[in-house]
């Protein structure tokens, strides 16, 4: 796991950062290495976000990059020599994120985890080209020197994000969407996109590549990112810092990875740079690119897979497929706000039913309602928890379940909802004297403070009392790591 230190490098050129924030460990994994090809270097960039939820999140993001690595390293060679170089690099990044795929999912299978899943960006520069390859919502941006503008180079695989490339909501609307975590496609899901998730954009130099996870892109807007990577008044670690810092200040709790490089002629840059692992980037005297320790292995045989040629006739079922389910999410969207505003509109206190049929107690730690819930939340055969306290840092939230009287404590996930007053990193005080659960699941809870309007999700932590709801990863049981190539 990625240290939550920022290392800086003696670079104007390339700087890395990755931070656990506010979350238990860091599930977020970056790398940057150089593949060697008839005298010249051609620089590498890896992120990876463990899927938030589910098992051995850090473990999975980390052998994928592995896995990446040591695959192009024995992949790519005598590019030049390639009929088409680019269709060549751009098959080579293909059969890497595939390789990972298969790797991620052999994981799953040989440890008998329940699921488990990773984020990855790649990005390749080759002479005045980036060519990079994705799955998931951690993204590749590029911003252009020439006309200042911001472009999203990668597509996101969330459901949201796919809503948006269908032109079914706004971009804006992606970063406050109810399903934003929730994706179509990662790596050690049993299907891959089509078509290929596969990009190409020219650099002119002062350009500059921005890879990242969601932990950054998730919480600012397009501009936002824009202006912070415009300003020439500070360098790349500031720019990174500054990043960083401003996703917090929108409420921001996820890890936090950041990945700047800036685009240079090849006469500008003479010197090379090492890192002490494929994970953790080091400083070193005079760098200007990356180059892992790793040893390389020469090979000689070019990507034994070949991807099938879809015809267009597929594509277009594939495009009507995706518009069909776009249309199907909006609806499902609009259905479920239109039921909120019914419900809220309902009369108040409604009369309880006689005799409710017997039900067994939840288990401890799972949130129920309380007989003080909103109109239009209210069931009829659970009770909302009642809130004991909210810890002075505002993070932890204690609430009891009125029927077995057991405690459960929540910590703050994101600011869902609020105006200007909601968008500190803390419960302001005033907030925490009229706090309210409005609605709660197995897992997560929403609560909303009257005089302030903010609402916010929290998450259920290890329930109090009860090591069943303790996470899956008991040092009796070592994980078993398929790690391909190398260690």
């Amino acid at each position: 796991m990625l240290n939550s230190n920022s290392q800086r490098m003696k670079s104007p050129n390339y700087y890395a950062r990755t931070e656990t924030n506010q979350r238990e460990n860091n599930e977020d994994c970056y790398n940057g290495f150089l593949i060697e090809d008839q005298g010249g270097k051609v620089p590498v960039f890896v992120v990876a976000d463990g899927m938030g939820g589910h098992e051995h999140g850090e473990d999975v993001s980390r052998q994928a990059v592995l896995k990446v690595e040591d695959f192009l390293k024995k992949t790519i060679e005598q590019i030049s020599l390639q009929s088409d170089p680019i269709k060549y690099l751009k098959q080579c990044l293909l059969d890497a994120i595939e390789s990972a795929n298969e790797l991620v999912q052999r994981m799953v299978s040989v440890n008998g985890w329940d699921r488990a899943g990773s984020t990855i960006v790649i990005a390749l520069v080759w002479q005045n080209k980036v060519i990079a390859a994705n799955l998931g919502d951690s993204p590749l941006f590029h911003w252009s020197q020439n006309t200042g503008n911001l472009d999203r180079v990668t597509q996101d695989h969330s459901v949201p994000g796919i809503l948006a490339q269908a032109k079914l909501i706004t971009e804006e609307m992606v970063r406050y969407h109810e399903r934003r975590g929730q994706l179509e496609f990662f790596l050690g899901s049993k299907n891959l996109p089509k078509p290929d998730p596969i990009y190409e954009r020219s650099l002119e130099p002062g350009d500059l590549l921005l890879l990242c996870s969601d932990g950054i892109s998730g919480a600012l807007s397009r501009e936002q990112i824009r202006a912070v990577l415009a300003d020439s008044a500070i360098d790349l670690p500031d720019k990174a810092n500054q990043l960083i810092e401003a996703a917090r200040d929108e409420g921001e709790t996820d890890n936090q990875t950041v990945i700047l490089w800036r685009y240079k002629l090849p006469s500008q840059t003479t010197s090379t740079r090492n890192i002490a692992a494929p994970t953790a980037i080091q400083p070193k005297s005079q760098p200007t690119l990356i180059q892992s320790s790793i040893a390389v292995h020469p090979q000689t045989q070019t990507p034994s897979r070949t991807r099938r040629k879809r015809s267009l006739s597929r594509k277009k079922l594939l495009l009507l497929f995706v518009v069909c389910i776009g249309a199907i999410a909006a609806a499902t969207l609009i259905f479920f706000q239109l039921r909120s505003i019914l419900q809220a509109r309902t009369p108040a206190n409604p009369q309880p039913t006689s005799n409710p049929p017997l039900q067994q107690p939840p288990p401890a730690g799972i949130a129920t309602p309380s007989p003080t819930t909103p109109p239009g939340l209210q069931s009829p055969s659970i009770e909302f928890h009642q809130i004991v306290n909210v810890s002075p840092n505002g993070l932890i939230l204690t609430t009891r379940d009125p029927r077995t009287q057991e405690p459960s404590q929540w910590e703050a996930v994101k600011l869902k909802s609020g105006g200007r007053e909601c968008r500190i990193r803390l419960i302001d005080p005033v907030e925490q004297q009229d706090i309210n659960i409005i609605d709660q699941t197995r897992d997560f809870v929403e609560t909303e403070s009257k005089k302030l309007g903010c609402i916010r999700v929290w998450k259920l932590k290890p329930a109090i009392g009860n090591p069943s709801r303790l996470p899956n990863k008991s040092a009796d049981v070592p994980i078993v790591s398929i790690q391909g190539e190398h260690a």
